[in-house]
């Protein structure tokens, strides 16, 4: 029959005080666990016992969970509530505001609605214009915006110039400057523009090569104009 080993034991307090040899180890009558010695280490290291190591790391997993939920709660409720300051997308170019009392959610520039372009969509309970409707906006330097409106009607607004280019048409509304067909193939075109007393300023229609220019604002007569060109080769 083989017989038992019984290493050297003691009480925690008399361990706090034992310097054990190297690779030696003894065992703890009050805490009931082996203790390894270095040779160098008063009280050695004691060895956790299996329920210890679950009660610390389930310790751990809930206060790391609890720091977690209250982090991101700071700036997004993980469920219901209200969110505070903006969802930053890039420190560059947009930032998400809160929806506010009257209804809406809005992806803005840095500089804000007022000063820079931005996206917004009305909920059906919105106060003011538009509820249900879906807006995009661009402010230019002089603070005039210009804007697209979807409606829930299937009505689209535009408040500015409009320019549609696609591969077969081409849609412009101008002020000033000069106008030019599409690069590429052959358009058929029409201009339309008006003079400065509301009238119908010219109207010219005709068919010429991608890239030239077919409208010239001369600051006089005419103070806007519009192209509609369709390609045909």
């Amino acid at each position: 029959m083989s017989k038992p080993l019984k290493p050297r034991r003691g009480t925690t307090a008399e361990h706090a005080s034992f310097i054990g040899e190297e690779h030696e180890v003894t065992y703890d009558t009050d805490k009931q666990t082996l203790v390894t010695h270095d040779g160098l280490t008063a009280g050695g290291f004691p060895l956790a016992h299996e329920a210890d190591v679950a009660a610390q790391v389930s310790s751990l997993d809930s206060t790391l969970r609890a720091l977690i939920a209250e982090e991101v709660a700071k700036y997004l409720p993980l469920a219901g509530g209200t969110m505070t300051g903006n969802i930053n997308f890039s420190s560059q170019y947009a930032y998400l505001t809160k929806a506010g009392t009257d209804g809406f959610i809005t992806i803005c520039s840095t500089t804000g609605p007022t000063n820079g372009g931005f996206f917004r969509s009305y909920g059906l309970n919105y106060s003011g214009e538009n509820p249900g409707a879906a807006a995009m906006c661009a402010v230019d330097s002089d603070g005039k915006n210009h804007n697209a409106v979807m409606k829930p009607s299937g009505q689209m607004t535009i408040n500015g110039s409009l320019a549609v280019t696609g591969e077969y048409v081409h849609v412009q509304q101008a002020t000033s400057g000069t106008m030019y067909l599409p690069d590429g193939g052959t358009w058929s075109y029409v201009v339309i523009s008006k003079n400065n007393s509301g009238g119908v300023g010219t109207c010219i229609a005709g068919t010429k090569a991608g890239g030239t220019a077919v409208w010239a604002y001369n600051g006089g007569t005419v103070s806007a104009g519009w192209l509609i060109a369709i390609r045909v080769a």
